[in-house]
């Protein structure tokens, strides 16, 4: 409770800080004031503070006058987000849970022109967990070097920030991709953002999990292409389309074996590879082991009050078990659409911006956004006839239909209240199917 109150006084006096610290204004139809924020001075020359649609900036500049040299700018900004969840089952027994998702923790940079820098840490479950880390080194916004760990560029829904997301998990297709990978990328937005892409090498990391260190001695090979035709032609809407693979050499190990689970909505385990108890061996236990190639195809489409968002994904992994080896082809799939309901209000990739943000004396109600989503996850037979998943623990195919509404009091406040229903081929004893999943979760997110 002490970490809610704290992001929501930071959230407070972001919209209150007198003018030395500005916010963000909200977006209304009264012009925005013409006068700058008083500077902060760091070695006697003037800051610059900027701000973005995205919320307050803190910015710092650093000055050299000697000679001819030209300015040097560092901009700092700090940020973060809370995310309260529960869940709620319908017709099964499970326990109503209430749980910090996400408790997250940001800064990012700019530096003498050249340099972005990016640093994310959750620390929501007791945990603390190292999200984002990189250095990015540019002279254009065509190429960049990025190193250090970062999202994969692989699946549209995953490279969303968590705190723009239209539905409070995400879908099956990112439960095959990659998550956070560290390694080496060249990328860059080309005639200002028309195409995005991105080539890597990285370390290589399991579906969904975010890589901590090396695990095995081999790399794996990463790239992204995204094009938005429609790049400075608002009057068409936001449209991108892309394709993503990844492919390379992966090794487990009984510790690390390179394979993960996959979950419903709820968080219950839906499919588990054998082994992965403390009495597991390496003959017991099903591990990566060969050539892994993933490929994605996805597109998203805004265009006024509506949007919508397209993802598909195969992953083919080589799994080894008693020195059997297998290739298991595993397949998700999502379509999903949103819509504005509060008028002048637009879905976007990056969420709704609300045009009247909450406010009982302007008898202003923010933003109201209804959703709806459709999704499959297909896993490979193979695995269970070689002894890879148990039949009777772990399912064969998922169907997960989802509906919510979404409440954005401001740019920082958004309430969320989802429905999932979930239908399961296979995963019980005898042959039988898995009870279908009925999830009630809804989310108070705060972010800054």
């Amino acid at each position: 409770m002490p970490l809610v109150l704290l992001f929501i006084s930071s959230i407070a006096s972001a919209q209150t800080e007198p003018p030395d610290v500005p916010a963000t204004p909200e977006p209304t139809p009264v012009a925005a004031p013409t006068t700058a924020a008083a500077p902060v001075a760091v070695n006697a020359a003037p800051a610059v503070v900027q701000q973005t649609p995205t919320g307050p900036t803190i910015g710092i500049d650093i000055t050299k006058t000697s000679g001819k040299t030209e300015p040097k700018q560092l901009e700092l900004k700090p940020g973060g987000y809370l995310q309260a969840d529960t869940r709620s089952f319908v017709t099964d027994t499970s326990p109503h849970e209430q749980t910090l998702r996400r408790l997250r923790f940001k800064l990012e940079g700019k530096a003498f022109g050249l340099f972005k820098f990016n640093t994310l840490i959750d620390t929501a479950q007791s945990k603390l967990v190292v999200q984002n880390a990189f250095i990015e080194i540019g002279l254009r916004p065509e190429i960049g070097l990025r190193f250090g760990k970062d999202k994969a560029q692989f699946g549209i829904e995953r490279l969303q920030s968590a705190a723009d997301l239209t539905f409070i998990e995400r879908s099956y297709p990112t439960q095959i991709s990659p998550n956070r990978d560290i390694g080496l990328a060249l990328r860059g937005d080309i005639r200002g953002g028309l195409v995005h892409y991105s080539v890597a090498i990285v370390d290589g990391v399991a579906n969904n999990a975010v890589l901590e260190g090396e695990t095995d001695d081999s790399y794996e090979y990463n790239a992204h292409l995204l094009v938005s035709p429609f790049k400075g032609l608002a009057q068409f809407g936001d449209l991108a389309v892309g394709a993503a693979t990844t492919f390379g050499r992966t090794h487990g190990t009984v510790a690390s074996p390179g394979i993960t689970p996959f979950k419903s909505a709820g968080q219950a385990t839906i499919y588990k590879y054998a082994g992965g108890s403390a009495m597991d061996t390496l003959a017991t236990t099903a591990v990566a082991d060969g050539y892994r190639y993933r490929f994605a195809g996805h597109a998203y489409y805004y265009a006024g009050p509506i949007g919508a968002l397209a993802e598909y994904v195969a992953d083919y992994e080589p799994v080894a078990l008693r020195g059997d080896h297998t290739l298991l082809a595993q397949r998700a799939w999502q379509v999903a659409a949103s819509a504005a309901l509060t008028p002048g209000d637009k879905p976007t990739y990056k969420g709704i911006v609300p045009t009247k943000p909450f406010d009982l004396d302007a008898h202003t109600w923010g933003a109201f956004e209804v959703a709806a989503r459709y999704g499959e996850l297909i896993l490979d037979d193979d695995s269970f006839a070689a002894g890879i998943a148990d039949p009777a623990a772990s399912v064969r195919r998922a169907r997960a239909g989802t509906v919510g509404i979404n409440w954005y009091f401001n740019r920082y406040i958004k309430l969320q209240v989802n429905y999932e229903g979930t239908v399961y081929t296979g995963g019980a004893p005898d042959g039988g199917d898995r009870p279908t999943e009925h999830l009630i979760a809804t989310r108070f997110q705060a972010a800054i």
